[in-house]
């Protein structure tokens, strides 16, 4: 999916879809998290972002929402991950990687 830089102070909406076995799983019951972190060895307790993703919008799919408030971040490059956890208990890393908050140009309130 590769989720794409964004500008702070913005709106970000980004969606996925998840298979496994060649299928689409039901995952209403499960979680998907976007987390950003300005280093790697943070802990969550200070993640710049940490989102739930929407799961209900059918079989496999998730829809993060971020809204200005959530990007009102420092600009900067930052870690983040997307993580599926199942209701069973296991854990996949959907996406990790690095992304950048950039500096608008615009009025910023």
């Amino acid at each position: 999916m590769a989720i794409k830089d964004f500008y702070e102070n913005t709106t970000k909406n980004f969606t996925g879809t998840i298979t496994l076995d060649s299928g689409t799983p039901d995952i209403t019951g499960d979680t998907v998290t976007f987390t950003m972190k300005k280093k790697r060895t943070d802990t969550n307790a200070i993640a710049v972002i940490i989102k739930t993703a929407d799961v209900s919008i059918g079989a496999g799919k998730f829809e993060v929402n971020l809204t200005t408030a959530d990007t009102t971040t420092t600009p900067d490059e930052y870690y983040y991950d997307l993580v599926w956890d199942l209701s069973t208990g296991a854990r996949y890393v959907l996406e990790e990687g690095t992304i950048k908050v950039l500096d608008k140009i615009s009025d910023n309130s």
